[in-house]
């Protein structure tokens, strides 16, 4: 919302975030959410992580490798910590819920905007998503 709020205002217009590397460096448990979806603030949101991840990328300079597992775990792992959520994780006797990426890494699933494959919650799968990328001839 902070990269949006302001637009009409007089130069100089005050928006930005606040220093996520630095608190990330620190030790601080920096977690976003996805909260604005097709409103004045967000007209493009569409509550995933991962693009939400890209962005604050760019926005917050996080383009070292160790970034690239904090991106994906602020809107998991470390929301979860803030939250207090019991039972969340990957773990044995955890809920169980998670999303299956199609991507090597973490890098390629931030660079590719990789959507689930499937979404699980509590240990069902609530979720399949199934695209094919068909070429239908080569270019000369």
């Amino acid at each position: 919302t902070s990269i949006t709020v302001g637009a009409s205002d007089p130069p100089p217009i005050g928006r930005g975030i606040t220093r996520v590397k630095e608190l990330l460096d620190s030790g601080v448990n920096v977690c976003f959410g996805l909260d604005n979806v097709v409103d004045p603030y967000n007209p493009f949101g569409d509550f995933d992580p991962l693009k939400n991840a890209w962005l604050l990328s760019y926005l917050g300079q996080l383009n070292r490798e160790k970034d690239f597992e904090a991106l994906v775990k602020m809107p998991t792992y470390f929301a979860a910590r803030v939250l207090r959520l019991n039972g969340y994780g990957l773990d044995v006797g955890c809920n169980a819920d998670f999303n299956v990426i199609d991507a090597k890494d973490l890098r390629e699933a931030l660079r590719k905007g990789a959507k689930p494959k499937f979404v699980v919650k509590q240990g069902k799968i609530i979720l399949e998503r199934n695209t094919e990328l068909i070429w239908h001839r080569s270019l000369p």
